[in-house]
């Protein structure tokens, strides 16, 4: 038994309370936030990539209504505008491998964005709107998956001459409800945002065209998220923390 519970306490179950704790005494002081949704790439980006799935996650502490914290996303797509393996297709348009045959290329976006937030609660009894702001560090590029690994010229290094890796500053707003609920076992929020990315290319060549020049990119991303929130809290007796 005593193996159990330190096991829960362990993973911090967000409904697990020792005691009686009365929700008006007690307020959350930290989050933590994992979720998944959906983004349109615009401005450059949309040029290069289609819409794409996100994966989130979060950490942060809570003061009077301010939130501050950390935050990573992960970009991922299936879309690809540019075909940056065009110059090495045959008259067809397929693509022949090591072992003359045919090569499976699949083209697809991935992505990440690391960085701070800092937002503003309004309570609206157990539910909150959230607004905030982000700032961080974006980066882009294509992935091949080439099941076999036959198709000699995206192995190894020569990859990089075809991935169009950009990356640089970026900046984002976030619109989100909130939901907390009083028995702390259903907490969530649905999240509206928006980023703007300044990226540059980084490669030095790229293979499939050399005349390409690094040039400043103008990003953009605008989505919806929905996240499963662990709630943090603490009674006012200073000795007592929960979860």
């Amino acid at each position: 038994m005593k193996q159990t519970l330190a096991f829960i306490m362990f993973i911090g179950w967000p409904s697990l309370s020792f005691g009686k704790i009365n929700i008006q005494d007690s307020m959350p002081k930290a989050l933590l936030s994992l979720g998944y949704g959906y983004q349109l790439s615009l401005f450059d980006l949309g040029k290069r990539y289609g819409g794409h799935g996100t994966l989130h996650g979060s950490a942060g502490i809570v003061r009077g209504g301010w939130e501050a914290g950390l935050g990573a996303e992960f970009l991922f797509g299936s879309t690809v505008k540019e075909d940056v393996l065009a110059p090495l297709r045959a008259p067809g348009g397929e693509l022949i491998g090591e072992d003359h045959q045919l090569a499976e290329v699949d083209l697809r976006q991935r992505g990440i964005f690391l960085g701070i937030h800092l937002g503003r609660s309004i309570k609206l009894g157990s539910q909150s709107l959230v607004l905030s702001a982000k700032g961080g560090w974006l980066a882009h590029w294509i992935r091949f998956q080439n099941p076999g690994n036959t198709f000699i010229p995206i192995q190894g290094e020569y990859r990089a001459g075809y991935d169009r890796f950009s990356s640089g500053f970026a900046l984002g707003e976030q619109l989100a409800y909130r939901h907390l609920a009083k028995n702390r076992l259903i907490n969530f929020e649905i999240a509206l945002q928006f980023s703007q990315a300044f990226t540059r290319l980084k490669r030095n060549i790229q293979l499939d065209n050399p005349e390409v020049k690094p040039i400043n990119r103008f990003d953009g991303l605008a989505g919806l998220q929905a996240r499963w929130i662990i709630p943090f809290y603490k009674k006012k007796d200073p000795g007592t923390l929960y979860y």
